[in-house]
């Protein structure tokens, strides 16, 4: 996927063709409910892979006194329990004013199976956590500025154009305010390799009054929609930021 060619001032790609999955139905006491399911091919978001992200809505089929959220736990029971998700502390200024110093992420992981995979699972727009390039063991968190296949011009005219090779990226930090070698982004390193990409910020979490979805690129935030509808606990994001900062006040 690459940028869009014109009209989108953001540079987050869009697509129109975003469909529904089909249906199957699911029993819970006399009560019967339909909960959406993924399609049986062609899944980018990976939801097919585990079912109970399917997409978070159930719809009453027979008359009944059963609650929505009653509904849901039932429906959920019979689906795996595997997570899609964590938490991660955010280091440095670099997404400044996006993200905040210390502010908790909850990830979506994209686990990598394959170049071709990795890659539909995400668009031009994204933040993500990468492996450092430069630091082993370290991580960080840019945004997605452009994949491979994409012509990459420098506005140093000693640079030569170059093309990105599949399976690469260029991410950028949000904080224009920063030089480049102080961003540590691909203008320091160069393009990175998806394969070292490991999962999508989709919420932000710095205090009660302060937390909010992460603005990623809005095919990738419709794909991301099941997955933090089911597993996204602001109380247990609350409780790993004040874990952070007793650990930061020892």
């Amino acid at each position: 996927m690459e940028p869009p060619d014109s009209g989108d001032t953001t540079g987050l790609c869009r697509n129109s063709g975003y469909t529904l999955p089909g249906l199957r139905v699911y029993s819970a006491g006399a009560t019967r409910y339909t909960l959406m399911e993924p399609p049986d091919s062609g899944d980018t978001t990976g939801l097919c892979r585990n079912s109970r992200y399917s997409l978070p809505k159930l719809r009453k089929c027979d008359a009944g006194e059963v609650a929505y959220e009653d509904a849901w736990k039932c429906a959920l029971e019979l689906l795996n329990t595997t997570k899609m998700t964590y938490f991660y502390c955010n280091k440095g200024l670099e997404m400044e004013s996006t993200l905040s110093f210390n502010d908790t992420l909850f990830i979506r992981k994209l686990p990598y199976t394959n170049a071709r995979e990795h890659c539909q699972q995400m668009n031009v727009g994204d933040v993500v956590i990468l492996k450092d390039p430069v630091v082993s063991g370290n991580y960080l968190v840019r945004r997605l500025a452009a994949l491979g296949g994409c012509e990459m011009a420098s506005t140093n005219k000693d640079d030569k154009p170059f093309v990105m090779k599949p399976g690469q990226a260029w991410v950028l930090s949000d904080n224009n305010r920063l030089h480049p070698k102080e961003s540590k982004d691909s203008r320091l390193y160069g393009p990175i390799w998806m394969s070292d990409i490991l999962g999508r910020a989709i919420y932000r979490f710095r205090t009660p009054d302060d937390q909010g979805l992460v603005k990623n690129n809005e095919v990738s935030m419709k794909w991301d929609f099941p997955v933090y509808s089911v597993e996204l606990d602001t109380k247990e994001m609350q409780r790993f930021t004040d874990r952070q900062k007793q650990t930061r006040g020892r």
